[in-house]
């Protein structure tokens, strides 16, 4: 399993991720520039899992995340949240914010157990210190 930065040519495939668990977001997977905004995982040469982040200091945020199914349990989300977290503090970023869908009833054990303090709402927003970060 390889986690990293996006490449031009992922957005296609980040896209057919989301469209494959009947999610996808309203994004232009072709355009120039989206692969600054994800990291992926891949295995085997092929997409199977990917994040969306941005830093806005001193604040970074993390976006949508999906997972096939076929490569769920086995630690990805929680692997691929522990690079973004590390990305964001090292882009000079305190504090780390993420919304979570009611559908992302998987991620919220990930976020529970890194740390993150949960304000209900509509959406649920999670976030925290990023400065004791591993």
């Amino acid at each position: 399993m390889t986690i990293r930065p996006a490449r031009p040519e992922d957005g296609p495939a980040i896209g057919k991720l989301f469209a494959e668990e009947g999610d996808c977001p309203a994004v232009d997977w072709t355009q120039a520039g989206i692969e600054a905004w994800w990291l992926v995982a891949e295995q085997d040469a092929a997409l199977v899992g990917a994040l969306q982040l941005t830093c806005s200091l001193p604040t970074g945020y993390i976006g949508d995340l999906v997972i096939t199914r076929s490569a769920r349990a086995q630690g990805l989300a929680r692997l691929l949240w522990r690079h973004a977290l590390a990305l964001l503090r090292r882009a000079g970023c305190q504090r780390v914010a993420a919304t979570l869908r009611g559908s992302d009833w998987w991620i919220k054990a990930v976020t529970e157990t890194e740390g993150f303090m949960r304000h209900d709402g509509d959406v649920i927003l999670v976030s925290r210190e990023v400065s004791e970060c591993q």
